[in-house]
C-alpha cells in the first residue's frame, strides 16, 4: 500500500470514527442472525452516521475506493491505468469552489 494509500485510508477513518463522539453515542447498530445492519439514531444524521459506520465495517475497500477515486488520487493507489479516471474527476471538481460553497454552508453541516 502506497503512503498516500495511507493517508487518505487514515482520513477516510478519521471521518467515519472520529467525526463527533457525542453522535456516536446516540447511535445504535444492531446485526440480525444474518448480519443485516439495523441502525437507530437519535435524529436523521444520528443515522446516516450509523449506517456509514456499518458500511466501513461491512466493505471499508470500497468506501476508501470510492473516497480516493472521489479525490481524483485513484492512479496513486490502482497504478497508471487509473490516470484518465483521475483526470476526468479533476474535470468534475473545483475546489476553490467546494472550498467557497463550504464557507457558505450552516454550521450545523460543518464538521466540529
Amino acid at each position: 500500500m502506497s503512503m498516500s494509500s495511507v493517508r487518505a485510508l487514515v482520513v477516510a477513518a478519521g471521518l467515519v470514527l472520529g467525526a463527533n463522539g457525542a453522535q456516536a453515542r446516540d447511535v445504535v447498530i444492531t446485526r440480525d442472525d444474518w448480519g443485516v445492519a439495523h441502525i437507530k439514531g437519535k435524529t436523521d444524521a444520528d443515522a446516516v452516521y450509523g449506517m456509514i459506520y456499518a458500511q466501513a465495517e461491512d466493505d471499508f475497500n470500497r468506501v476508501e475506493t470510492n473516497y480516493i477515486n472521489a479525490l481524483g488520487r485513484l492512479a496513486e493507489a490502482e497504478g497508471e491505468s487509473a490516470i484518465y479516471q483521475d483526470l476526468r474527476q479533476k474535470l468534475f471538481i473545483d475546489p476553490v469552489d467546494l472550498k467557497a460553497r463550504y464557507a457558505k454552508s450552516p454550521p450545523w453541516l460543518k464538521a466540529s
